[in-house]
């Protein structure tokens, strides 16, 4: 261990100790929240309420303990894992054409088994670094887990069965790692493949899989140079190439396949709107219907989810997720984010989303610079509408759940500083709605379902409207 090594564990050493331990707990008492220092010393528990006052500066002091013990634990890792992390193991983590560390993939699963040498921190995928600029290993590994197809996905299991493949991360490592949402990708060691010779923005890729996944049709060999193989969430899909853009086509859910019709409607909805959003449209083939979106990054820019922000830092006692998500943004260098998450919270309430967690919403980010560019347009609409709901439930708008801040759809509305629609704006949307589902008749809803549909909608926009009456 060199000098200046033990001259910063000791440094951190005595940072450490001059810090409060322990964590901040919570007790409601009479419909009053009360905060508490809990911490051991010496075999013993001890507990201290804490005042309002003292609140948030106890809770960064403990933030800055947990990062300084992070910070000295990897500094004595670093020193007794010196020989293992020298080891050159068998492929690279890359962004475009920039080496990130090295990685090794277990041969049964596909999941990461060993990380090593970190080459550039400021290239690591967002969310997957510790606060002191070291590869969170867990982290790293989650993020390489969430990037393979999951395997609660429609029909995965008998495709893998067809492939001949154990697990879902195994088609991975068989596409590079590869997506159509960022420019990360592995690399096998001593290769002279670059960047541009293999993403899939500007190459044309196999179908093959992508035609197993959503349809069901394919054989046991097939190319695994797809994209398909990180196309994350749980309905059928798949890339495909026409007039040299990207689209993906996505299928819908039994017994309804109301998925596909959702997403167009919802686009018609957002042109009125004025929203930034993906547009979809609606196509049928053999009588079930698909929604089909364009590709909205293209290599020079990507796409970074807002799950990857908020797991950056730590939430503070008492703070809502909104107002986190709020902070992790600006720390993070975006700005004006506010009425964005506004305009969507009202907008998901108006179509009944009840799927917009932190992967399915995001931010875009150039793709050399690393600049950030504001929020991504809203896409993965589909699970609104009452999706797998009874025509009852819609018409009536019972059962329905909100993400991410709220799970009550009244109580997220209720996070708005104002409304960001006129009410001349949704006057027209009811009859938008049932103009474009009389006109996209799809065989898996009834009449009955479309009123009901429409009805709920419109419950919706007068309840809306009480909540909102001078906007």
């Amino acid at each position: 261990m060199d000098k200046e090594t033990i001259e910063r564990i000791l440094e951190l050493q005595r940072e450490i100790a001059k810090l409060p331990k322990g964590l901040i707990s919570d007790k409601t008492i009479n419909g009053r929240v009360y905060f508490y220092h809990q911490w051991s010393e010496k075999g013993k528990r001890h507990t201290r309420y804490v005042p309002e006052s003292e609140l948030v500066p106890l809770f960064e002091a403990l933030e800055k303990r947990d990062i300084l013990k992070k910070e000295l634990n990897d500094l004595k890792w670093r020193h007794f894992s010196a020989k293992e992390n020298a080891k050159v193991l068998p492929y690279v983590l890359m962004h475009l054409n920039d080496e990130v560390l090295g990685l090794s993939f277990d041969d049964n699963d596909g999941t990461v088994s060993e990380i090593g040498r970190l080459v550039n921190a400021s290239l690591l995928p967002v969310g997957t670094a510790t606060p002191y600029g070291k590869v969170d290993a867990g982290k790293l590994k989650t993020w390489w887990r969430t990037r393979a197809i999951p395997g609660s996905r429609s029909g995965i299991a008998e495709a893998l069965e067809t492939l001949g493949v154990s697990s879902t991360a195994l088609l991975l490592t068989k596409a590079y790692g590869l997506s159509l949402s960022d420019c990360y990708w592995i690399k096998p060691r001593g290769s002279n493949l670059s960047w541009e010779q293999i993403n899939f923005f500007d190459n044309p890729f196999s179908e093959d899989l992508g035609k197993l996944l959503l349809l069901g049709k394919g054989d046991r060999i097939v190319d695994f140079s797809s994209p398909d193989s990180t196309s994350v969430g749980n309905l059928k899909k798949r890339w495909k190439i026409s007039d040299g853009k990207r689209f993906l086509v996505k299928g819908g859910s039994a017994p309804y396949r109301q998925e596909p019709i959702n997403e167009a409607l919802v686009s018609v909805i957002a042109d009125h709107l004025s929203l930034p959003h993906v547009p979809y449209d609606l196509v049928f083939q053999d009588g079930y219907p698909y929604s089909v979106c364009p590709d909205f990054v293209d290599g020079r820019v990507e796409f970074v989810p807002a799950a990857a922000l908020v797991s950056l830092f730590d939430k503070r006692p008492n703070e809502s997720t909104f107002d986190f998500l709020i902070r992790a943004c600006e720390r993070s260098g975006i700005t004006d984010v506010r009425p964005f998450l506004e305009k969507m919270i009202a907008f998901d309430y108006l179509i009944a989303n009840e799927d917009r967690h932190t992967h399915n919403f995001g931010f875009l980010r150039d793709a050399k610079t690393l600049y950030w560019i504001g929020p991504a347009p809203l896409f993965d609409n589909g699970s609104s509408f009452g999706f797998d709901k009874l025509n009852d439930e819609i018409s009536n708008n019972v059962h329905i759940i909100s993400k991410p801040f709220r799970s009550e759809p009244e109580k997220q509305l209720g996070l708005l500083s104002s409304s960001p629609f006129s009410q001349a704006d949704l006057d027209h949307i009811p009859l938008l709605a049932k103009r474009f589902l009389k006109e996209h008749i799809n065989p898996f809803m009834d009449e009955v379902r479309i009123r009901a549909i429409c009805k709920g909608l419109q419950t919706r926009i007068d309840r809306y409207k009480e909540l909102f009456p001078n906007e």
